[in-house]
């Protein structure tokens, strides 16, 4: 009996051994991934996505899936300024495309890496709404909603102009408006062109809005005088010691011909002529002195690089590009004169 129960349990151990099945080493430790930080959806593997054999035939997609492909790797090397441009390039190519919207997925995590909330939620929004999505994209779509929606509070920023919005020395939207920042201690700095910068310090907990205002003073246009002024000293000190030298000349002659002459008859008469020119000799170069003095002073406070900036606009035509880094739109001016 001692012998037969010892058989059943070797053939026990055996049978559990080779029928059992034992979980993989890790399997149910590995943590679950927090939608905040998932990896990026590649248009080329979901369930929509063509067979082999007719990808060749999608030329538009292949023109587009090196881009994709870029963007990926960009992510995946924390790159997401560089991923955003690929994903928004191909999504452009994919105009009208069945698998367009598939971009928009990544184009919300890429904002969501740059600590852009509010555009991110947009993105994610939109991948939900109008993408035809299997049930589980669907379901991770909204967990990844929830969950920022969790994390983040709102800040309701006003301020006199509109300006860029820089939260921890990054660039997350434009005020006035709402702008969606995570939990905790920010420093948040509005930047508009022409204005002085400001900064504050604010402290947010999720889930919750916070109003801020803000007002910009203009920063001063002055940079000097103009140059005009600095000029027309100039001007008029060398006009005043030209008429001055000539008058001193004309002094000098009309002393050595009163000395040559000595039997002058109108000696009262030349001596008056004579310190008269003397006089406006010694006034005119007293008044280019003067303006000598001036053009030196002003030279010190005249804005020269105004004047150089406008002779270079002098018959020159500019085209300035100026793109939006938030949103891809582009604002072209024409600059200069005719």
């Amino acid at each position: 009996m001692d012998n037969f129960l010892s058989y059943s349990c070797i053939i026990s151990i055996v049978v559990l051994t080779f029928f059992y099945p034992i979980p993989c080493a890790g399997a149910e430790d590995q943590p679950r991934q927090s939608p905040l930080e998932q990896t990026p959806l590649s248009p080329a593997s979901s369930p929509a996505a063509p067979q082999p054999a007719q990808a060749t035939s999608d030329r538009r997609f292949d023109l587009a899936l090196p881009s994709i492909e870029k963007g990926e790797v960009s992510l995946f090397e924390n790159k997401p300024e560089a991923a955003l441009a690929e994903f928004e390039r191909a999504y452009d190519m994919l105009k009208g495309h069945a698998k367009q919207c598939k971009i928009l997925y990544n184009i919300g995590l890429c904002h969501s890496r740059l600590s852009r909330y509010s555009r991110a939620l947009y993105y994610y929004e939109r991948y939900l709404n109008e993408c035809d999505l299997t049930s589980e994209e669907r379901d991770q779509a909204r967990r990844v909603i929830d969950e920022m929606q969790k994390r983040l509070a709102t800040l309701r920023i006003s301020v006199n102009v509109e300006s860029e919005v820089w939260i921890d020395n990054t660039l997350v939207g434009e005020a006035p408006g709402d702008l969606m920042v995570s939990h905790g201690r920010h420093t948040v700095e509005l930047r508009a062109e022409g204005y002085e910068s400001s900064r504050r310090e604010v402290s947010v907990a999720s889930q919750t809005r916070k109003e801020m205002s803000f007002r910009l003073e203009k920063i001063s246009q002055y940079r000097g005088i103009s140059p005009y002024y600095c000029g027309t000293t100039a001007v008029l000190t060398v006009v005043s010691a030209v008429v001055g030298t000539i008058f001193g000349v004309q002094a000098l002659s009309a002393h050595s011909d009163a000395e040559k002459d000595e039997g002058r008859r109108n000696l009262s008469d030349t001596d008056d002529k004579i310190r008269t020119l003397q006089l406006e000799t010694d006034i005119f170069f007293a008044a280019a002195g003067v303006f000598a003095l001036a053009s030196g002073i002003l030279y010190f406070l005249t804005d020269w690089e105004g004047e150089a900036e406008e002779a270079d606009n002098q018959g020159v035509v500019r085209i300035g590009v100026r793109a939006n880094r938030l949103k891809p739109e582009l604002d072209l001016r024409i600059m200069g004169s005719f």
